[in-house]
This record gives C-alpha cells, structure tokens and sequence, in this order.
C-alpha cells in the first residue's frame, strides 16, 4: 500500500510540474551560474530588477526577483528572465530564487514568494576576479490585453543602434498623450527619464541626447498615459 501512495504522488507530481507554464532551469559553466526563468506570469508593464546575497557560512546564494513597476497595464503576460552570475567559487550551493512584492512598488504590503531551490556543484577552480550579475527581461509574450485599452501601437525603431552621442526613437500612438521614456542598465537601474506632453496621434520620432551615458547595453521604456508600455535594447558606445 505504502508503494502504491508514493507511485501515485510521483505522478501527481509530474502532472502538476507538466502542466505549469512556468519553468525555471540552471546551468554552471565555466564558473558561470546562470539561472532561466521561462514564462513568468506578470503584468504587461511590470519591470524587474535582480538583486543577489551570497551567504558564506552555508554557500547559499539567493536571488530576488523585484517587480519595480507601480502602475499597472490593464494586461497580463508571460515573459523570461535571465540571471548570470560569476565566476563563482569551486564548492557546493543552495540556489534560492525569491520573488519580492514591496510596498515601495506600489504594492499593498511587503511580500516573498519562493519561486525554486536547487542544489548546484562548482567543480573547477577560478580566477580572481570580482563577481558580476548580468540580468535580461525578455518582451511581453502570450499578451491577453485589451486591444481597445491600448494607447501604444506595437512596435518601436531606434536608430542608430549602436548609438554614441544621440538617437532617434520612432514609435506610433492611437491619440494624443503624454509619454515618458526611461533608460535602465540590464539591473533595472533607472539612468534617465524624459517626458514628452501632448504628442500628436500617429508616428512620432523624439531625438534623446545620452552623451553621458556610459558604454553598455541598456533597456529603454516608452511609457503611455496608462501605463502601457514598449521596450526597447540600445547599444551605447564612445
């Protein structure tokens, strides 16, 4: 009897995990951890930061996943996340991934949710080199929005990319808004902000000038009246 009961659970088990959309895979390489996040289900504006903690006593390394978007889409969708973290020491690690809801984000109180653990292994030695967090946010995907609520049309151009002085960003609008534009570096840290009033419906190209940007990819956010939003990758460079 007590085999039947665990044959069971095992299959409960593989058709809940089968029939999660969410999926969350590891890979070390090189001394280099890095943690997929496939199919995230969120809101159409939301943007995340990565933060990391090692702890040295138990070779735990957590992530915390941080929605940073207070006003919210009228939209859900799937996106991924990519966290690259090293060179990381030869050892044993618990790997913690914890997504954090905070009121400082515009949410009603302070909330973890543990998304995954796993044990990893780090078997060959490493230079030494100070560790590095590279972080990417895929575009919506699998989007359930309300195409009558949306006030950006699909589709953003950006030109030159790689850009060194200025650039030029082409977007089209259903009516007149104003729209705001936010450069962030791959850790969600927000560089820039401009604000444009009362831009016609249709096509419009605005000219940014980032010439104190640092060289880098970063992530651009053109931002409706709603809180609808469009991304953007930029190369920077001197």
């Amino acid at each position: 009897m007590r085999y039947i009961y665990t044959v069971i659970f095992i299959l409960l088990s593989i058709i809940y995990y089968s029939n999660s959309e969410e999926k969350i895979e590891y890979n070390i390489d090189d001394n280099l951890l890095t943690v997929n996040i496939n199919n995230l289900s969120t809101n159409c504006c939301s943007g995340y930061l990565v933060e990391y903690y090692i702890n040295n006593s138990n070779n735990t390394i957590t992530f915390n996943i941080i929605d940073t978007t207070a006003q919210k889409c009228k939209c859900n969708c799937n996106i991924d996340l990519k966290m690259s973290l090293g060179p990381i020491a030869q050892g044993k690690y618990n790997i913690n991934i914890i997504k954090e809801e905070l009121v400082r984000y515009g949410y009603p109180k302070d909330r973890k949710i543990n998304l995954s653990k796993r044990e990893m292994y780090v078997y060959d030695p490493h230079p030494k080199s100070p560790l590095i967090l590279e972080f990417q946010q895929s575009a919506c995907k699998n989007t359930n929005e309300n195409q009558n609520d949306d006030l950006l049309k699909s589709g953003v151009e950006i030109f030159p990319n790689p850009a060194s002085s200025s650039v030029s960003v082409r977007f089209a609008i259903k009516e007149q808004s104003n729209i705001t534009i936010k450069i962030l570096n791959f850790l969600g840290k927000e560089i820039n902000e401009y604000k444009f009033k009362n831009l016609r419906a249709g096509t419009n190209t605005l000219h940014l000038d980032l010439s104190d940007l640092q060289p880098g990819i970063y992530i651009g956010k053109i931002i409706g009246n709603s809180g609808q939003n469009l991304n953007f990758k930029l190369s920077w460079s001197k």
